[in-house]
Order: structure tokens, then C-alpha cells, then sequence
């Protein structure tokens, strides 16, 4: 029996050349991830001390800062989120996922970053970006404007167009399903009616205004 070897720790050279054979072989997916924010892709340089506060890089800052890190002494781990639709939790949603779909993968040592399981999981990775999207009322489209700012090519667009649109298509069917089932609930449409205050005492029938007494001084007229 072949006993494991030791755990090995993720260095630059590794994440530069997982980035480098991902832009080759999944171009859309690289040029997604580029341009994806640390809450989907985040990658943390690993510090000797636990009270030192770690740095988080999305992708494009990692490699402007490649010049920054030792090539023997830097190790550094990745975090990307996920979500899985209501229809996938079903057993194969990670157990460390909440009920609401959402989940993260981590990248601890260069054993677990296998290019081969990341492809597989990129459809997770795209509904988590589109889902976020579309809760900020931006959704994501394969309009002129992405196209240019992801600098997607023609295959990418031809490659991405048909699993966006049903991404996109299935988060909505979800959220309409999920405003449905909380507008079915009678008590969420009752308006708080607002606490009476302390009852005032009734003054009475308003007083009313005393005559006025003309007082009229009579002059003589004698002469």
C-alpha cells in the first residue's frame, strides 16, 4: 500500500500556471474569473502568524503582485463561491452549504487544485456570479458592453451564450417561485396599525364668545 505523501503548499508558480493552461483550454472562464470580485474568487497569501492579518488578491491583482512574492517562501490558498439551484440539493450540495444554495471551495494545499474538478465546477461558479447579478438588478448579458469589458472572443460568446441564458432563466424561475410562495402568506400583507395614545378628557361643548358692551356717551346739544 502507497502512503501519501507529504501536503504540499500552493506557491506562485502554481497558481501562474493553473491561470496560464486555464486561459488556454476555458478562455471564457479565465476571462470571467479576471474580472470577478474577491466575493467569487479570492486568493490569500499564508502568513507564519496567526495574528498577522492575511492579504486577499482577486486574480488580476495577484499577478500585478507576482514580482512581490518569494518563489520558495509565499504559499497562498483560494476560496470561490458557488450556488446550486434548489433542484441540486438533493445530496450532492456540499455539507457545509446553508440552505440557501451557497457555498464555498477552498484550495489548501496543490493537491486540491485539479483543473479538471474546477471545470466541472464553473457552472457553480456562473450561477453564483448571475444570481448576485440579477439580485442587484443587473443581470448579466452577453450585450456589447460585457463582450468588450470581459474581452470575450467570438468562440467565447458562441460557447457561453446558451448556458448563461439558462443560468439566468433558472434563477429567475427560482426568485418568482420564492416571491410567489411569500406572497401566499396572509400575515406579511398586514399593515402594523399604528398604538392609540392615551384618550384625552372632553372638554365640553366649546365656550362661547362674551357679547361685547357698547358703551355709548351721549353728548349735549344745548346750547
Amino acid at each position: 500500500m502507497k502512503l501519501p505523501g507529504p501536503l504540499i503548499e500552493i506557491r506562485k508558480r502554481d497558481l501562474r500556471q493553473f491561470f496560464t493552461d486555464l486561459r488556454e483550454r476555458e478562455h471564457y472562464m479565465y476571462a470571467i474569473l479576471t474580472k470577478s470580485p474577491q466575493s467569487v474568487f479570492r486568493i490569500v497569501k499564508n502568513s507564519d502568524d496567526w495574528n498577522e492579518p492575511k492579504t486577499a488578491y482577486t486574480i488580476k491583482e495577484f499577478l500585478a503582485s507576482l514580482g512581490t512574492f518569494h518563489h520558495k517562501k509565499d504559499g497562498f490558498c483560494c476560496y470561490f463561491s458557488l450556488y446550486y439551484f434548489r433542484d441540486e440539493r438533493n445530496g450532492d450540495i456540499p455539507d457545509e452549504a446553508p440552505n440557501d444554495g451557497e457555498a464555498t471551495e477552498e484550495w489548501i494545499y496543490l493537491e486540491d487544485m485539479r483543473p479538471e474538478s474546477f471545470i466541472l465546477e464553473f457552472p457553480y461558479i456562473l450561477a453564483y456570479i448571475c444570481r448576485n447579478a440579477i439580485l442587484a438588478n443587473a443581470p448579466f448579458r452577453l450585450d456589447r458592453e460585457t463582450i468588450k469589458r470581459y474581452g470575450f472572443t467570438r468562440e467565447d460568446v458562441k460557447r457561453l451564450r446558451e448556458p448563461l441564458t439558462r443560468c439566468n432563466e433558472r434563477i429567475i424561475a427560482e426568485l418568482r417561485a420564492e416571491y410567489a410562495r411569500l406572497a401566499a402568506i396572509d400575515c406579511l400583507h398586514e399593515t402594523s396599525r399604528k398604538k392609540p395614545g392615551p384618550k384625552k378628557e372632553n372638554p365640553g361643548p366649546p365656550r362661547q364668545p362674551r357679547p361685547r358692551i357698547s358703551r355709548k356717551t351721549f353728548v349735549s346739544t344745548k346750547k
